[in-house]
């Protein structure tokens, strides 16, 4: 799976509120749709410290919401064979209908690819506030804790 963030598309709104296009491409499918639009450092926050919060084993599951509409999905260890499984969800509806393997690690690194480039467009273009700031450490401690790990 992989995160996919368009930082051509951010705009910020004259309240200082920036959104822009972010979704997951898991196995050819888009969601919640390739389009989506929705508060981009926001949800990259939550979701940076899910994650970190899974690799630290401080949870054996995690939701990881969209701001807009209600869509979520869900990750959670399968202690059978201690791999990871994610659930797609509209509302609590599942939209997938089974549990799904996860390569974790992998989408950790597309989480923190997106997130450095989005970064970086802040850099460039002169762009700050406190979720950006936040969002800066979310990935240095994520960075830092997957550097640790020997996989």
């Amino acid at each position: 799976m992989q995160l996919i963030v368009d930082s051509k598309s951010i705009r910020r709104a004259n309240n200082g509120n920036i959104t822009g296009k972010i979704c997951l491409e898991h196995e050819g499918i888009f969601f919640p749709d390739r389009d989506w639009n929705d508060f981009v450092n926001i949800i990259l926050n939550w979701w940076l410290e899910g994650l970190l919060n899974l690799l630290s084993d401080e949870t054996n599951g995690a939701e990881f919401s969209f701001m807009d509409g209600s869509f979520d999905f869900f990750i959670k260890k399968d202690f059978d064979d201690k791999s990871w499984l994610i659930e797609f969800r509209d509302g609590k509806a599942m939209i997938n209908s089974n549990n799904q393997k996860l390569d974790l690690i992998s989408f950790v690194q597309s989480s923190l690819k997106e997130s450095n480039e989005l970064l970086r467009f802040y850099k460039k273009n002169n762009i700050r506030n406190a979720e950006i700031n936040k969002l800066q450490m979310n990935y240095t401690n994520l960075q830092k804790f997957i550097a640790q790990l020997d996989f």
